[in-house]
């Protein structure tokens, strides 16, 4: 089981008792983990992979499509979420919904935020994890609202649970870095604009990592360090009973840095094999070496024992460090070698690649019994032999990641955007690329470059598209192979009443052996017939996917 940033994998797999796993039906997500065919809660403590997105327990993943620029009674950017529910043809209109803080029963409003610019609101649905919370059998949803303003606190998250019914206000929350029982730091700002979902404690249920980039430093008020709170999951849902603070002022972590924004990127992953999750946190700064810091799960939750901090200048990591490269403002976790140690993807997007600036890179580290080590590390860019798209300026390969078994065989497969490509002659078009996994973890034997002018897939790829901007992979149609979104933002529809980026959704089918194949892909939009919501200009429908 991954958590948000994370991966899955639609295999029926029964986790050795030895080792004291749970069997579960595993499938596919980018951001976050349900478990069925759980043992008691007293009982479970083991590390388990996700069925899927299920919002509604009928079996098929659902999706999860963040609008942050959707305009809400007036507010622009106010943000929304549209939610698809997956059936045996996969995603349909059947029982969609538009979620917004004007929906009946969610808490606060749509609010401009002056003090972010003119015409800056809420962006309700920038970050998007779904994650089994509570006791039930259905997946629930956490929403980033990164620019709420709650004066000195910024940003808030709001969590939807599952029914029968799929997703429902009732029972909703509303959390901020004020909520009570949450340990607080000097000031929160950004607060839920990075989301991942994993059980970090070995319960059953699920914690949800909530990153606030730009949470001032106590040791001093000025800068901005960043921050990540940790919600704990537990038979009633996500409670504040437990939850925990981490910053690189946290006493005992590998290292302090000032400017680091920790907190841009989280992701969830087994990376020590013990059947509790573990957290990748990355900070980018501006002022620091970007790096990623790993916290390691107990039954108590995460621990600084043990931690590690990551980044191109450590030893034995593939590449080199540049300033300005963005090591790690994108993760993922996944099991890529099959060896039940989750592995982790790290974004490098605006590496240089043979000075070609900004063609992008990902970094991966493996894991092993004893945690991620850097063996076997390998370093991904477009100039390998294998991987089709070739090196373009700014192209930002490895801007979005996700990890889940898009062929069925066991091992799960790396996928990495690069939403900056030029495709033909559509500058900023968009791309994405799939990498294999095997028994000697990723490959680049039968990788695949999907773009809107790949053979097949509808649409075209034109200026400023950005497909790939965000990424989700879960099994819609339920035939054990995970399937590939990709949110397409700067789409334009042509309204005569707009002028560009409704944005869009492209979802292209996995199946068994072969992987993500263009048969029977769709192309989805609010301009799609009986999808909830209006298309208009900067609604940037797409840019987040859970």
């Amino acid at each position: 089981m991954h958590g948000t940033a994370t991966t899955a994998m639609p295999q029926a797999r029964v986790l050795a008792a030895s080792r004291g796993r749970v069997a579960v039906l595993a499938a596919v997500t980018a951001v976050g983990v349900l478990m069925i065919g759980l043992l008691p809660a007293a009982t479970a403590t083991a590390w388990s992979r996700p069925t899927s997105s299920d919002f509604n327990g009928d079996g098929f993943a659902d999706l999860a499509v963040g609008n942050s620029g959707d305009k809400i009674n007036g507010h622009v950017d106010a943000g929304s979420v549209n939610v698809l529910y997956g059936s045996a043809s996969g995603l349909t209109t059947a029982g969609n919904q538009l979620w917004s803080q004007a929906t009946p029963g969610i808490a606060d409003a749509p609010e401009d935020n002056p003090e972010y610019g003119e015409g800056v609101g809420d962006q309700f649905g920038s970050a998007l994890a779904w994650g089994r919370f509570d006791a039930d059998r259905f997946a629930d949803l956490a929403i980033g609202v990164p620019l709420e303003g709650l004066g000195e606190t910024r940003g808030a998250v709001h969590v939807l649970y599952g029914s029968a019914r799929g997703l429902r206000s009732r029972g909703s929350q509303f959390w901020t870095a004020r909520s009570a029982g949450l340990a607080r730091g000097p000031e929160s700002d950004r607060f839920g604009e990075a989301l991942a979902a994993g059980d970090i404690d070995g319960d059953g249920y699920f914690e949800l990592a909530i990153g606030r980039p730009q949470e001032a430093s106590i040791s001093d008020p000025i800068g901005k360090v960043g921050a990540v709170t940790v919600l704990r999951g537990s038979a009633r849902g996500l409670v504040a009973s437990g939850s925990q603070l981490w910053t690189e002022d946290t006493p005992g972590l590998p290292e302090q840095v000032t400017d680091g924004t920790f907190g841009k990127a989280v992701a969830i992953g087994d990376f020590d094999a013990d059947g509790r999750g573990d957290l990748a946190v990355g900070a980018v700064g501006s002022t620091a070496p970007p790096h990623v810091t790993v916290l390691y799960g107990t039954r108590r939750g995460l621990k600084v024992a043990g931690s590690q901090l990551w980044g191109q200048d450590t030893p034995g990591i593939r590449d080199q460090h540049e300033y300005d490269d963005n090591f790690g403002a994108a993760l993922a976790a996944g099991d890529f070698n099959g060896d039940r140690a989750d592995d982790l993807a790290v974004g490098v997007s605006t590496d240089s690649i043979r000075d070609v600036t900004g063609a992008g890179g990902v970094n991966v580290i493996y894991g092993s019994p004893t945690g991620l080590t850097a063996a076997g590390n390998q370093f991904w860019n477009r100039a390998r032999a294998g991987i089709a798209g070739g090196l373009n300026t700014r192209a930002h390969f490895g801007s979005t990641l996700a990890a889940a078994d898009l062929d069925g065989d066991g091992f799960e497969d790396l996928v990495a955007a690069a939403p900056s490509d030029k495709v033909g002659a559509g500058a900023f078009a968009g791309s994405a690329n799939v990498l294999f996994g095997t028994a000697g973890g990723l490959r680049a034997t039968r990788s695949q470059l999907w773009t809107q002018d790949s053979p097949g897939i509808r649409d075209r790829s034109e200026w400023a598209d950005g497909l790939g901007a965000a990424v989700a992979l879960h099994d819609f149609d339920r035939n054990g192979a995970a399937d590939l979104a990709l949110g397409v933002p700067g789409e334009t529809l042509g309204h005569w009443y707009s002028h560009g980026s409704e944005g869009a959704v492209s979802v292209i089918y996995g199946h068994r052996r072969s992987g993500p194949r263009a048969a029977g892909n769709q192309f989805w939009s609010q301009d799609t017939p009986r999808v909830a919501g209006v298309a208009d200009r900067d609604d940037f429908v797409g840019s987040a996917l859970n």
